[in-house]
C-alpha cells in the first residue's frame, strides 16, 4: 500500500493578546496517526489522532493547549490542506478542543468536512 502523505496546517489565535500558536502535521493515510512536524512557539501544544474509517474516510481529532497557562479565547481557527494527494478520500477534522494548562476547555468547533 501507498503512504500517501497531506500537510494539515493548524493555526490558533489566542485574545486578548492575539499571540499566535501554530504548528504542522504530516497527516499519513497508511497510518492512524498524525505526527508532529513542528510547533511554534514551544508554549504551544498541538496532539492529534487520524482514525482510518474505511472507505476512503479517515476521522481526524486535534487538541491544543498552552504549556503557559494562557487562558482566553480562540478568535480564529483554520484548517487548511496542502500538498493535497489526487484521491477522492473525505477527511473530517472533529473534536477540536482547545484548553489552557490547567484543563480549562477554552472552544470547541464545529466539525469540518473536506473532500479530497
Amino acid at each position: 500500500m501507498q503512504n500517501r502523505t497531506s500537510s494539515v496546517t493548524v493555526s490558533v489565535v489566542l485574545g486578548p493578546n492575539t499571540n499566535f500558536k501554530r504548528a504542522t502535521f504530516d497527516l499519513s493515510y497508511a497510518t492512524s496517526e498524525i505526527n508532529i512536524i513542528g510547533c511554534v512557539p514551544n508554549s504551544s501544544i498541538v496532539t492529534g489522532t487520524c482514525t482510518d474509517q474505511g472507505s476512503g474516510n479517515y476521522l481526524v481529532s486535534l487538541t491544543t493547549s498552552s504549556a503557559s497557562g494562557q487562558t482566553g479565547t480562540v478568535q480564529v481557527l483554520t484548517l487548511s490542506l496542502r500538498g493535497l494527494v489526487v484521491g477522492t478520500s473525505n477527511i473530517t477534522f472533529s473534536n477540536l478542543a482547545f484548553t489552557n494548562a490547567a484543563g480549562a476547555a477554552l472552544t470547541v468547533s464545529t466539525t469540518q468536512q473536506l473532500n479530497l
